[in-house]
């Protein structure tokens, strides 16, 4: 009998046409009340027929009968599973079984996810599959596994060229192609990081919905030419108290040689000289600072620079990089 039998009537005749009585050698797997029996666990139960005779019979010799108590079956209810995104958080099963005893979980593509006790922790795109399962116990048997498989959507992110070699000035031009990988569907964002100084990057589109189908957008890194540019000098050089000095003396001495007797007026005019030269020479000397003009560059600095360009979809991230030379 099974043990989830309902509790059933017992018979017997004896030849003396007395009422037979019945008892369990088994209490723990079966028990008797009367001519009733009733089942409490997987095993042999062993039922005990007697008839103890009267004034006009003996007792009759007791008669035992066994059976096999066989365990309960039991099923187990495990709900289907939504689709996952790689990166998604591990989530937590739930399945339940007909008998009440707890129901464990194992992966059956650990390649692409894993179970640990009920939690579910996603590793890479693909069909995953857990398995629910129920072993049972002495009064119920192993109960049927069940499986539930869901997809783990992802996507790739690549660019048309890795490396590209331009003059400070020039735009650098790339395709960039986003592949859903299972059912992918979310929007991705796209970002650039890395660049050099005095450039810039946009996309024709920085948002891409893949919706299954592979999708591009073309990302343009933008830079500025070199140009040099002549600087004046320093304010406060050029106004020096020796430009004032410089001006005054050779204009005292000619006012001077004008008024000058003849004679006089050739040794002024060595004077004149004279004062005139130092001058120079002592603006040169003690006159510091830089030169008259600075030379200044501006423009996108050469270099070879590795462009990090992102794509982002909640937690999901990936990323290509290209490598960037200016000159």
């Amino acid at each position: 009998q099974a043990l989830s039998t309902a509790p059933f009537t017992l018979s017997a005749t004896d030849s003396s046409g007395l009422a037979v009585s019945f008892a369990s050698t088994t209490p723990a797997v079966c028990t008797v009340s009367g001519a009733t029996m009733t089942l409490f666990a997987a095993g042999t139960c062993t039922i005990q027929a007697t008839q103890p005779g009267n004034s006009n019979y003996g007792a009759a010799t007791p008669v035992n009968q066994s059976f096999q108590v066989t365990p309960e079956s039991q099923t187990v209810a495990f709900g289907a599973l939504s689709n996952q995104t790689l990166g998604s958080a591990p989530f937590t099963l739930s399945a339940t079984d007909s008998s009440g005893l707890a129901v464990s979980f194992a992966s059956t593509t650990p390649t692409l996810c894993t179970v640990s006790g009920k939690t579910v922790t996603l590793v890479a795109a693909g069909t995953c599959t857990v398995q629910a399962t129920q072993t049972g116990n002495t009064n119920y048997g192993a109960a049927t596994p069940v499986n539930q498989s869901f997809q783990i959507s992802d996507f790739t992110l690549t660019s048309s060229s890795t490396t590209m070699t331009i003059t400070a000035g020039q735009p650098a031009m790339f395709t960039l192609t986003v592949t859903p990988q299972g059912s992918f569907t979310g929007a991705i964002k796209l970002a650039c990081n890395g660049l050099p100084a005095i450039a810039g990057c946009t996309f024709t589109s920085a948002t891409l919905t893949p919706n299954a189908s592979t999708v591009t957008t073309a990302l343009n890194i933008t830079t500025a030419a070199h140009t040099t540019a002549l600087a004046l000098p320093p304010s406060d050089h050029r106004s020096s108290p020796l430009y004032a000095i410089w001006l005054l003396l050779p204009a005292m001495f000619l006012g001077t040689l004008g008024m000058a007797a003849p004679k006089g007026r050739k040794l002024l005019s060595y004077c004149f000289v004279f004062l005139l030269v130092g001058g120079c020479l002592l603006q040169v000397a003690c006159g510091g600072g830089p030169s008259p003009g600075v030379n200044t560059t501006t423009g996108t600095p050469a270099g070879t620079y590795s462009v990090i360009v992102s794509g982002i979809a909640g937690s999901n991230q990936h990323t290509t990089t290209i490598k960037l030379t200016v000159h």
